[in-house]
């Protein structure tokens, strides 16, 4: 359903924008064209954030498959798009760290009401942004590791297009630990501190994993 046309500047189009996603009903359901324009100073995560909106709306509509033409479509929120984290070999820990050691020193943790408002992020100075990306992946990682916490997220996301003008309440409906609003505030400062205090669990490489494992299988025998 997510067709993706990827081409280089052209000379005769100047003014073509970098990313654009048009979607469409079919007989079938629903089509999303992504169109990609390639050039020097396109960058991965640019790249990868277009594309995780066009999973994440095939993800929200697959179930609305007669949607009259002209229906406005939902986008989906930015904290999901950069909440959602890269590979761990590509995640950068100690970035995030610190990132979020800054408010949490300063006790300048924004309540997670304000947070979830929609937000203007291309109005963001280069430091603002890094901090709202992390924000939004201390949040993804808090929902992800309640129970069944991906099942629940994913059924979120299916549920985005009928969603209220109250993100606080959806979010409530579908992760019941942070329908109270102080158990919601305290579960989400929880997890930025831990967040920020120091290197959570992550995978290790392949070599890694060799010379780790090469390290504990030495056998020490006495005398």
């Amino acid at each position: 359903p997510i067709v993706v046309n990827v081409q280089y500047p052209q000379a005769n189009l100047p003014e073509t924008p970098r990313a654009a996603l048009n979607l469409a009903q079919t007989g079938f359901g629903l089509k999303l064209q992504l169109d990609l324009r390639i050039d020097s100073d396109v960058s991965q995560p640019e790249v990868r954030r277009e594309l995780l909106r066009a999973i994440l709306l095939e993800m929200m509509y697959r179930r609305e498959t007669n949607l009259p033409a002209g229906t406005a479509y939902v986008p989906p929120p930015a904290w999901l798009l950069d909440g959602i984290p890269p590979r761990p070999s590509d995640f950068d820990w100690g970035k995030l760290i610190d990132i979020l050691g800054a408010p949490v020193a300063a006790h300048k943790i924004p309540p997670l009401k304000e947070f979830l408002r929609p937000q203007e992020l291309s109005g963001l100075d280069a430091p603002g942004r890094s901090l709202s990306c992390a924000y939004s992946f201390a949040l993804v990682e808090l929902l992800t590791h309640t129970p069944d916490g991906r099942v629940r997220l994913a059924r979120f996301i299916a549920d985005l297009p009928s969603a209220s003008n109250d993100p606080m309440a959806d979010l409530g409906l579908h992760f019941p630990e942070l329908s109270n609003a102080g158990s919601a505030e305290k579960a989400w400062n929880s997890r930025i501190e831990r967040l920020a205090s120091g290197q959570p669990f992550q995978l290790l490489s392949a070599e890694e994993t060799e010379q780790k494992l090469a390290e504990l299988l030495i056998l020490k025998i006495s005398g």
